[in-house]
Protein backbone atom coordinates (compact mmCIF):
# COMPACT_ATOMS: atom_id res chain seq x y z
CA UNK A 1 0.00 0.00 0.00
CA UNK A 2 2.77 2.44 0.93
CA UNK A 3 4.61 1.70 -2.31
CA UNK A 4 1.42 2.17 -4.32
CA UNK A 5 0.75 5.53 -2.61
CA UNK A 6 4.30 6.75 -3.31
CA UNK A 7 4.07 5.79 -6.98
CA UNK A 8 0.73 7.53 -7.30
CA UNK A 9 2.09 10.79 -5.78
CA UNK A 10 5.17 10.66 -8.04
CA UNK A 11 2.97 10.20 -11.11
CA UNK A 12 0.85 13.22 -10.19
CA UNK A 13 4.01 15.31 -9.62
CA UNK A 14 5.31 14.37 -13.08
CA UNK A 15 1.98 15.26 -14.68
CA UNK A 16 2.14 18.75 -13.07
CA UNK A 17 5.85 19.54 -13.69
CA UNK A 18 6.20 18.31 -17.31
CA UNK A 19 3.79 20.84 -18.93
CA UNK A 20 5.56 23.67 -17.05
CA UNK A 21 8.95 22.51 -18.35
CA UNK A 22 7.63 22.27 -21.91
CA UNK A 23 6.22 25.78 -21.73
CA UNK A 24 9.49 27.18 -20.40
CA UNK A 25 11.53 25.46 -23.12
CA UNK A 26 9.30 26.85 -25.92
CA UNK A 27 9.58 30.49 -24.72
CA UNK A 28 11.91 32.83 -26.64
CA UNK A 29 15.24 32.91 -24.80
CA UNK A 30 16.67 36.17 -23.49
CA UNK A 31 19.41 37.16 -26.00
CA UNK A 32 21.68 38.20 -23.12
CA UNK A 33 21.08 34.96 -21.17
CA UNK A 34 19.93 37.02 -18.24
CA UNK A 35 16.50 37.27 -16.67
CA UNK A 36 14.80 40.66 -17.07
CA UNK A 37 12.56 40.89 -14.05
CA UNK A 38 10.96 43.46 -11.77
CA UNK A 39 10.73 42.15 -8.21
CA UNK A 40 8.06 43.73 -6.05
CA UNK A 41 6.98 42.75 -2.61
CA UNK A 42 3.53 41.22 -2.45
CA UNK A 43 1.03 42.17 0.22
CA UNK A 44 1.81 38.92 2.04
CA UNK A 45 5.53 39.69 2.17
CA UNK A 46 6.46 37.16 -0.53
CA UNK A 47 8.35 38.09 -3.70
CA UNK A 48 6.46 38.49 -6.99
CA UNK A 49 8.03 38.49 -10.47
CA UNK A 50 6.71 40.71 -13.26
CA UNK A 51 7.90 40.65 -16.88
CA UNK A 52 9.45 43.79 -18.42
CA UNK A 53 6.90 46.08 -20.07
CA UNK A 54 6.30 45.70 -23.79
CA UNK A 55 8.45 48.38 -25.49
CA UNK A 56 6.16 48.67 -28.50
CA UNK A 57 3.12 49.20 -26.31
CA UNK A 58 4.99 51.68 -24.15
CA UNK A 59 5.89 53.86 -27.10
CA UNK A 60 2.27 54.14 -28.18
CA UNK A 61 1.34 55.99 -25.02
CA UNK A 62 0.87 59.74 -25.42
CA UNK A 63 3.85 61.80 -24.34
CA UNK A 64 4.23 65.55 -23.72
CA UNK A 65 4.87 67.54 -26.94
CA UNK A 66 8.50 68.49 -27.52
CA UNK A 67 9.00 72.27 -27.70
CA UNK A 68 10.96 73.16 -30.83
CA UNK A 69 11.61 76.34 -32.81
CA UNK A 70 8.96 75.24 -35.30
CA UNK A 71 6.09 75.07 -32.79
CA UNK A 72 7.13 77.89 -30.44
CA UNK A 73 4.20 80.31 -30.21
CA UNK A 74 5.41 83.91 -29.86
CA UNK A 75 2.08 85.75 -30.07
CA UNK A 76 -1.08 86.30 -32.06
CA UNK A 77 -2.81 88.80 -34.34
CA UNK A 78 -5.12 90.67 -31.99
CA UNK A 79 -6.59 93.09 -34.52
CA UNK A 80 -6.50 93.39 -38.29
CA UNK A 81 -7.89 96.28 -40.32
CA UNK A 82 -7.68 95.64 -44.06
CA UNK A 83 -5.64 92.77 -45.49
CA UNK A 84 -2.46 90.98 -44.51
CA UNK A 85 -0.60 87.85 -45.56
CA UNK A 86 0.85 85.31 -43.14
CA UNK A 87 3.86 83.30 -44.29
CA UNK A 88 4.15 80.30 -41.97
CA UNK A 89 7.74 79.33 -41.18
CA UNK A 90 8.84 81.86 -43.82
CA UNK A 91 7.16 79.99 -46.70
CA UNK A 92 7.12 81.81 -50.03
CA UNK A 93 3.38 81.46 -50.60
CA UNK A 94 1.49 83.03 -47.76
CA UNK A 95 -2.12 82.68 -46.68
CA UNK A 96 -4.65 85.36 -45.88
CA UNK A 97 -4.22 86.43 -42.27
CA UNK A 98 -7.11 86.87 -39.84
CA UNK A 99 -7.54 88.33 -36.38
CA UNK A 100 -6.90 85.59 -33.84
CA UNK A 101 -4.26 83.78 -35.90
CA UNK A 102 -1.47 82.33 -33.76
CA UNK A 103 2.06 83.42 -34.65
CA UNK A 104 4.97 81.02 -34.28
CA UNK A 105 8.72 81.39 -34.54
CA UNK A 106 9.91 82.09 -38.11
CA UNK A 107 6.48 83.36 -39.26
CA UNK A 108 6.36 86.50 -41.43
CA UNK A 109 3.41 88.92 -41.41
CA UNK A 110 2.90 91.44 -44.24
CA UNK A 111 0.24 94.15 -44.33
CA UNK A 112 -1.26 95.38 -47.58
CA UNK A 113 -2.03 98.95 -48.65
CA UNK A 114 -4.39 100.86 -46.32
CA UNK A 115 -4.12 98.07 -43.73
CA UNK A 116 -2.95 97.75 -40.15
CA UNK A 117 -2.22 94.77 -37.89
CA UNK A 118 -1.82 94.64 -34.11
CA UNK A 119 0.31 91.81 -32.72
CA UNK A 120 0.20 90.78 -29.08
CA UNK A 121 3.29 88.88 -27.93
CA UNK A 122 2.95 86.25 -25.23
CA UNK A 123 4.81 88.45 -22.72
CA UNK A 124 2.22 91.23 -23.10
CA UNK A 125 4.21 93.42 -25.52
CA UNK A 126 2.41 95.12 -28.42
CA UNK A 127 3.53 95.59 -32.03
CA UNK A 128 1.61 97.66 -34.58
CA UNK A 129 2.31 97.21 -38.30
CA UNK A 130 1.33 100.13 -40.48
CA UNK A 131 0.36 99.67 -44.12
CA UNK A 132 2.74 97.86 -46.48
CA UNK A 133 4.94 96.70 -43.64
CA UNK A 134 6.53 93.34 -42.98
CA UNK A 135 7.96 91.74 -39.84
CA UNK A 136 9.75 88.43 -39.38
CA UNK A 137 9.11 86.85 -35.96
CA UNK A 138 12.29 84.87 -35.48
CA UNK A 139 11.60 84.00 -31.85
CA UNK A 140 10.73 85.39 -28.44
CA UNK A 141 13.87 87.53 -28.36
CA UNK A 142 14.49 88.28 -32.01
CA UNK A 143 12.48 90.12 -34.67
CA UNK A 144 13.39 91.45 -38.08
CA UNK A 145 11.80 94.43 -39.82
CA UNK A 146 11.66 93.66 -43.53
CA UNK A 147 10.09 96.93 -44.69
CA UNK A 148 7.61 99.65 -43.78
CA UNK A 149 6.76 101.30 -40.46
CA UNK A 150 6.35 99.33 -37.22
CA UNK A 151 5.66 100.62 -33.70
CA UNK A 152 6.77 98.69 -30.61
CA UNK A 153 5.63 98.78 -27.00
CA UNK A 154 7.95 96.28 -25.32
CA UNK A 155 7.45 95.26 -21.72
CA UNK A 156 10.47 95.49 -19.45
CA UNK A 157 12.71 92.46 -19.69
CA UNK A 158 15.70 91.21 -17.75
CA UNK A 159 19.21 91.87 -18.94
CA UNK A 160 19.48 88.36 -20.39
CA UNK A 161 16.08 88.49 -22.11
CA UNK A 162 16.35 91.67 -24.12
CA UNK A 163 14.68 91.90 -27.53
CA UNK A 164 16.72 92.37 -30.70
CA UNK A 165 15.04 94.12 -33.64
CA UNK A 166 17.08 93.76 -36.81
CA UNK A 167 16.95 95.93 -39.93
CA UNK A 168 19.05 95.85 -43.09
CA UNK A 169 21.73 98.11 -41.64
CA UNK A 170 21.30 98.10 -37.85
CA UNK A 171 20.30 95.98 -34.85
CA UNK A 172 18.28 97.61 -32.08
CA UNK A 173 18.66 96.21 -28.56
CA UNK A 174 15.59 96.68 -26.37
CA UNK A 175 15.02 96.00 -22.66
CA UNK A 176 11.60 97.63 -22.35
CA UNK A 177 10.54 100.73 -24.19
CA UNK A 178 8.27 102.38 -26.77
CA UNK A 179 9.70 103.18 -30.18
CA UNK A 180 9.05 103.29 -33.92
CA UNK A 181 11.17 101.89 -36.74
CA UNK A 182 10.73 103.00 -40.33
CA UNK A 183 12.54 101.18 -43.14
CA UNK A 184 11.97 102.76 -46.55
CA UNK A 185 14.28 102.87 -49.57
CA UNK A 186 17.32 101.48 -47.71
CA UNK A 187 17.06 104.19 -45.09
CA UNK A 188 16.19 103.33 -41.48
CA UNK A 189 14.72 105.84 -39.04
CA UNK A 190 14.30 105.09 -35.33
CA UNK A 191 12.12 107.27 -33.09
CA UNK A 192 12.34 106.64 -29.36
CA UNK A 193 9.36 107.78 -27.30
CA UNK A 194 10.13 106.10 -23.95
CA UNK A 195 13.02 104.25 -22.34
CA UNK A 196 16.41 103.56 -23.89
CA UNK A 197 17.66 101.48 -26.81
CA UNK A 198 21.07 100.61 -28.18
CA UNK A 199 21.65 100.78 -31.93
CA UNK A 200 24.48 98.73 -33.44
CA UNK A 201 25.59 98.47 -37.07
CA UNK A 202 25.15 95.12 -38.79
CA UNK A 203 28.85 95.29 -39.58
CA UNK A 204 31.70 97.74 -39.09
CA UNK A 205 31.00 101.00 -37.29
CA UNK A 206 28.70 103.99 -37.67
CA UNK A 207 29.92 107.30 -39.03
CA UNK A 208 28.00 109.48 -36.59
CA UNK A 209 27.06 113.00 -37.62
CA UNK A 210 26.29 115.16 -34.62
CA UNK A 211 22.96 116.75 -35.47
CA UNK A 212 23.31 119.47 -32.84
CA UNK A 213 26.05 120.88 -35.04
CA UNK A 214 24.43 120.31 -38.43
CA UNK A 215 23.63 123.99 -38.93
CA UNK A 216 27.16 124.95 -37.91
CA UNK A 217 28.54 122.28 -40.21
CA UNK A 218 26.64 123.68 -43.19
CA UNK A 219 27.54 127.29 -42.38
CA UNK A 220 31.16 126.41 -41.91
CA UNK A 221 31.25 124.40 -45.13
CA UNK A 222 29.76 127.26 -47.17
CA UNK A 223 32.15 129.73 -45.58
CA UNK A 224 35.13 127.58 -46.46
CA UNK A 225 33.92 127.08 -50.01
CA UNK A 226 33.70 130.85 -50.44
CA UNK A 227 37.06 131.57 -48.84
CA UNK A 228 39.09 128.88 -50.53
CA UNK A 229 37.64 128.65 -54.02
CA UNK A 230 41.07 129.43 -55.44
CA UNK A 231 42.97 127.29 -52.98
CA UNK A 232 41.59 123.77 -53.39
CA UNK A 233 44.28 122.06 -51.38
CA UNK A 234 43.64 124.26 -48.39
CA UNK A 235 39.91 123.72 -48.79
CA UNK A 236 40.29 119.92 -48.73
CA UNK A 237 42.52 120.10 -45.68
CA UNK A 238 40.02 122.36 -43.96
CA UNK A 239 37.09 120.06 -44.74
CA UNK A 240 38.98 117.05 -43.38
CA UNK A 241 39.66 118.98 -40.19
CA UNK A 242 35.99 119.93 -40.04
CA UNK A 243 34.95 116.28 -40.35
CA UNK A 244 37.13 115.38 -37.40
CA UNK A 245 35.28 118.02 -35.38
CA UNK A 246 31.73 117.15 -36.46
CA UNK A 247 31.91 113.38 -37.06
CA UNK A 248 32.90 110.43 -34.86
CA UNK A 249 32.93 106.66 -35.40
CA UNK A 250 30.88 104.40 -33.14
CA UNK A 251 30.47 100.64 -32.67
CA UNK A 252 27.12 101.32 -30.98
CA UNK A 253 24.90 104.28 -30.20
CA UNK A 254 22.69 104.66 -27.11
CA UNK A 255 19.40 106.47 -27.71
CA UNK A 256 17.44 108.30 -25.03
CA UNK A 257 13.72 109.09 -24.90
CA UNK A 258 12.68 111.96 -27.16
CA UNK A 259 15.45 111.40 -29.71
CA UNK A 260 15.66 109.96 -33.21
CA UNK A 261 18.32 108.59 -35.52
CA UNK A 262 18.46 108.26 -39.27
CA UNK A 263 20.67 105.49 -40.70
CA UNK A 264 21.77 105.27 -44.31
CA UNK A 265 24.45 102.69 -45.01
CA UNK A 266 27.10 103.22 -42.35
CA UNK A 267 26.10 106.82 -41.69
CA UNK A 268 24.05 107.68 -38.61
CA UNK A 269 22.59 111.09 -37.79
CA UNK A 270 20.98 111.81 -34.42
CA UNK A 271 18.47 114.58 -33.73
CA UNK A 272 15.50 115.46 -31.48
CA UNK A 273 12.33 113.52 -32.29
CA UNK A 274 9.91 115.59 -34.42
CA UNK A 275 6.40 116.30 -33.18
CA UNK A 276 4.62 114.80 -36.20
CA UNK A 277 4.88 111.28 -34.70
CA UNK A 278 2.91 112.12 -31.55
CA UNK A 279 -0.37 110.78 -32.96
CA UNK A 280 1.21 107.45 -33.88
CA UNK A 281 2.61 107.01 -30.38
CA UNK A 282 -0.75 107.92 -28.86
CA UNK A 283 -2.35 105.18 -30.96
CA UNK A 284 0.39 102.75 -29.89
CA UNK A 285 -0.22 103.60 -26.23
CA UNK A 286 -3.96 102.95 -26.68
CA UNK A 287 -3.25 99.54 -28.22
CA UNK A 288 -0.73 98.73 -25.48
CA UNK A 289 -3.33 99.58 -22.84
CA UNK A 290 -5.76 97.12 -24.43
CA UNK A 291 -3.04 94.45 -24.30
CA UNK A 292 -2.36 95.16 -20.63
CA UNK A 293 -6.06 94.97 -19.76
CA UNK A 294 -6.43 91.63 -21.55
CA UNK A 295 -3.34 90.31 -19.80
CA UNK A 296 -4.59 91.41 -16.38
CA UNK A 297 -7.99 89.86 -17.08
CA UNK A 298 -6.40 86.54 -18.04
CA UNK A 299 -4.19 86.55 -14.97
CA UNK A 300 -7.10 87.31 -12.62
CA UNK A 301 -9.23 84.52 -14.09
CA UNK A 302 -6.54 81.87 -13.52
Amino acid sequence: MKLSRILTQSLWALLIVMPMMASASSATPNPFNESVEFNNSATDGSSQTQSAPDVDNATTKESAPILTAENLVVGSIRELAGKAMLHKQGEVRGTKASAGDMLKAQDILRTKRNSQAVIQLIDGSTIVLQEQSSIHLKGLQSLSLEEGTVLFDIRKRGASKGLKVATKTAVIGVKGTQFLVKDVDDKVDVYLNEGRVEVEPVEGSFKHYKAVSTASFDDYSQQMMAEFQQEKDKMREGIEQMKREFVDYLNSFDMEAGTAVSISGDELTSYPMPDNYDDLFKELEAQAEITRQKLNKNNSSE
